[in-house]
């Protein structure tokens, strides 16, 4: 499985209308930034918090609404130009089919600490290593820890299928503060 923390896409990404092509610009612009800012997150969990920070008590964390959502599928063209698709059917392309999700929520300030599994029918063929990225002892499932800032309210994270993933029916479950605000499940079928 391929985690995809960069699109290139072309400056055409224009043309297309409607929230998917929203999703996408947005995607393209944004994720870079994200595993920057995921990366840190993840280092400074990994450290040992000194007493001062021991002894602050944390504050109830408001949990953000999402107020709207977005699941597209697309193809990374050889000019990196995406062919964008709504639906819930993705292709069976390694490296070549892709699928983002996107929520948009009704905070824009400041980081939201998202916690997003994906769950596969069979075990992945092979997955990437990510630092801020658990996966399941039977390779079925990858798991998260994102900090995410939101744009315009959005938030996402994208995929590719990669070499020897199993197709089938896979499901991606999204948490903000423990709590499961958005599931998005779709298929992986191969091409005809």
């Amino acid at each position: 499985m391929k985690y995809v923390f960069a699109l290139v896409v072309a400056a055409g990404v224009g043309s297309f209308a409607g929230p998917a092509s929203a999703q996408m610009d947005w995607l393209s612009i944004h994720l870079d930034h994200q595993r920057e800012e995921n990366l840190r997150q993840h280092q400074q969990r990994m450290g040992t918090p000194d007493a001062e920070a021991k002894a602050e008590k944390p504050s109830a964390p408001v949990l953000p609404r999402v107020v709207d959502r977005n699941f597209i599928v697309y193809l990374r063209g050889q000019d990196g130009t995406p062919d964008v698709r709504e639906g819930d059917v993705v292709p069976y392309l390694p490296r070549e089919g892709c699928w983002a999700w996107g929520l948009r929520l009704d905070v824009d300030a400041g980081a939201v600490d998202v916690v997003e599994t994906l769950t596969l029918p069979e075990p992945a063929g092979t997955w990437e290593a990510h630092a801020s990225t658990l996966y399941s002892d039977d390779g079925r499932s990858a798991t998260n820890h994102l900090s995410l800032v939101p744009d315009d309210g959005w938030i996402g994270n994208a995929w590719c299928v990669g070499d020897g993933d199993p197709t089938g029916d896979h499901k991606i479950i999204v948490e903000i503060a423990d709590v499961v605000v958005a599931t998005f499940d779709f298929t992986v079928e191969k091409v005809k």
